[in-house]
């Protein structure tokens, strides 16, 4: 199952805290249903046992289906990239902030 990270923002006003800047606020999984594959011969296909033994994650008109998660790999390969440039753009902002503080303390000292 594709599990979704929720960003929660801290409070700018408060330079220097614990609640400063982005943190992870929860976990979630992503509502979307697995990716049904009509299949009743598969080894993992679902069986009128497994509707009975576990109700609450398979339906009678699951069974013969195959369940696949809902994991999309062309999605996650740009949720990956954009992360990636992100974290890059980040970096490249601290090494700005360094180089200005120094150019300062030059120009003070």
């Amino acid at each position: 199952t594709r599990k979704l990270a929720v960003f929660r923002t801290g409070a700018p006003d408060i330079t220097g805290s614990r609640g400063f800047g982005v943190t992870l606020a929860e976990v979630v999984e992503s509502a979307e249903e697995y990716r049904r594959v009509w299949d009743p011969y598969h080894p993992d296909a679902v069986s009128a046992e497994d509707v009975k033994r576990r109700p609450e994650t398979f339906r009678e008109s699951d069974i013969g289906f195959v369940l696949y998660p809902n994991v999309n790999m062309p999605t996650e390969m740009v949720d990956m990239t954009e992360a990636s440039r992100i974290y890059q753009a980040n970096i490249a902002v601290v090494g700005l902030t360094r180089a200005m503080i120094r150019s300062t303390l030059e120009l003070l000292g």
